[in-house]
């Protein structure tokens, strides 16, 4: 018998075991056992009695695979503060994560339970709804600080306002400037009439009703009637403007003002030619543009998705996007998007991008076709590292030695390969020459480490450097890949 417990939950054994006054004897049979099964086992009915009373605490506190606030609660009597990410689930959370439980739709998870990244990106291949932050808990964080945190989140328009974007935006707007302009944002929807703006001007060169300065950058909110100065932002500086019309044309549900006032000024920016940018349809590319950048990578998907009929740059696009697949592990749909911008135009990124995709689908004789096509496009070492990596996954050792001999520039990633390639040809003289250069180099995989150790053994016969770098080959492979190593070349003397 065993109770549904998520694993995590000796996360908070310190702080239950503290407030209990109580020491468990087995903490890691926990939820394994029936009671019958449980007395069998304690001998001890004092230990038993504990065993029995933790237990009933945890399931007390948890539901539906998630623990309750009052768990994490006690912790921070003894952690004092947890870091973590804190998630608001329209719908449900996913049921194959443990979470804190903090409302019925806000949800806390831990950074101490690792794969933060990977439950974003799991959630993004789902689809789900949600708005997340880094949140810091501590013993005296009240509900109204969690409301108004994940509030600015939605207020300035992100899925995920992680720590990147908090960095860039503060480059420019500190915390209490972003919640003056989430106000601003709010204002400008329920209100007609108005006009929003972001630029570097110091002084605008007409009046506003509203403004907040940052560094090097003005939010304002002006009459749509105030603004007759148009040539003078011409001139200098750079300006993005949101017009009432241009946004209840272009809105979409969930769409916030200010990023498209951010995004107008970072259309501005990138033009060489013009100071002044109002929101235009190509403007959603840029949006999409900047949520990559700041790794909202769920509004990026879905504004690139709603700039491709706008959009000036197609194929730019497209490879932004399937970037972005990639990354979160959709591998079909980033294929399929790398396939479309190639079909617009063929150049060398694009084939590497495709051959990336091809390997981390196991399909190895595809990717080398595409690293080739990319190489011979633009023979560079990037290009060629690429090649190299594929003719060895490819087990081509010939081909890979030919094509690295003709270089004189070889990177540490290309002499590694080269020197594994020479091994597995069994010219050791050879791999010796370029492996021995790794001897003093901390970055070395496990299967170099023991090529290196093989020769060493049975070229330079030394023992003693030998069988320490056969250990550090072991750790890094594990038993599994090192006997198989082992059973292809054995040790040698």
């Amino acid at each position: 018998m065993s109770f549904p417990i998520p694993k995590v939950y000796r996360w908070f054994l310190p702080g239950i075991e503290k407030k209990l006054g109580l020491r468990l004897e087995r903490p890691e049979e926990l939820f394994k056992f029936s009671t019958g099964e449980l007395v069998q086992r304690f001998s001890n009915k004092e230990s038993l009695g504990e065993h029995l009373l933790v237990e009933r605490f945890f399931l007390e506190n948890t539901a539906g695979g998630t623990f309750s606030e009052n768990l994490l609660r006690i912790n921070l009597e003894l952690l004092k503060e947890v870091r973590g990410e804190l998630f608001y689930f329209p719908g449900a959370p996913p049921k194959n994560w443990p979470f804190v439980r903090i409302t019925g739709k806000i949800f806390f998870y831990p950074q101490d339970w690792g794969g933060i990244r990977k439950l974003i990106f799991s959630i993004l291949r789902e689809r789900r709804r949600f708005y997340s932050l880094p949140f810091v808990f501590r013993e005296d964080t009240e509900f109204g600080e969690i409301e108004k945190a994940l509030n600015l989140v939605k207020s300035l328009g992100f899925q995920r306002l992680g720590e990147k974007a908090f960095k860039l935006l503060n480059m420019y707007f500190s915390k209490e400037d972003l919640e003056r302009i989430a106000e601003l944002s709010e204002k400008f929807v329920r209100n007609s009439g108005y006009m929003l703006g972001m630029s570097s001007l110091e002084e605008l060169p007409f009046p506003v009703e509203e403004e907040v300065k940052g560094k090097g950058l003005t939010l304002f909110l002006c009459k749509n009637g105030a603004f007759k100065a148009k040539e003078v932002l011409e001139k200098k500086g750079k300006t993005g403007i949101l017009r009432e019309e241009v946004y209840k044309k272009f809105a979409t549900k969930g769409a916030s003002p200010f990023m498209f006032t951010f995004a107008a000024f970072e259309h501005a920016r990138r033009l060489p030619d013009r100071n002044l940018q109002v929101f235009e349809g190509f403007t959603y590319h840029v949006m999409a543009d900047l949520f990559y950048e700041w790794e909202d990578y769920g509004n990026s998907l879905y504004w690139y998705e709603v700039g491709r009929k706008f959009t000036k740059q197609p194929v730019e696009l497209l490879l932004s996007k399937a970037a972005i697949h990639y990354l979160i592990g959709e591998l079909d749909e980033a294929r399929s998007l790398i396939e479309e911008a190639l079909s617009y135009r063929e150049d060398p990124m694009s084939h590497h991008n495709l051959g990336l995709v091809y390997l981390q689908l196991g399909k190895i004789s595809e990717a080398r076709k595409h690293f080739e096509k990319a190489f011979e496009m633009e023979n560079t070492s990037f290009y060629r590292e690429a090649l190299a990596s594929a003719l060895w996954e490819e087990g081509d050792y010939k081909g890979l030695i030919s094509l690295l001999n003709k270089a004189e520039d070889l990177s540490l990633k290309e002499k590694a390969v080269l020197g594994k390639a020479y091994f597995m040809e069994k010219n050791f003289d050879k791999a010796f020459e370029v492996l021995k250069e790794f001897l003093s180099r901390p970055k070395r995989d496990g299967e170099m480490l023991f090529f290196l150790a093989w020769l060493y053994l049975n070229f330079r016969k030394d023992r003693e450097v030998a069988e320490s770098l056969f250990e550090e080959a072991r750790k890094k492979l594990g038993d599994e890949e090192y006997q198989r190593l082992i059973k292809e070349f054995g040790k040698g003397e």
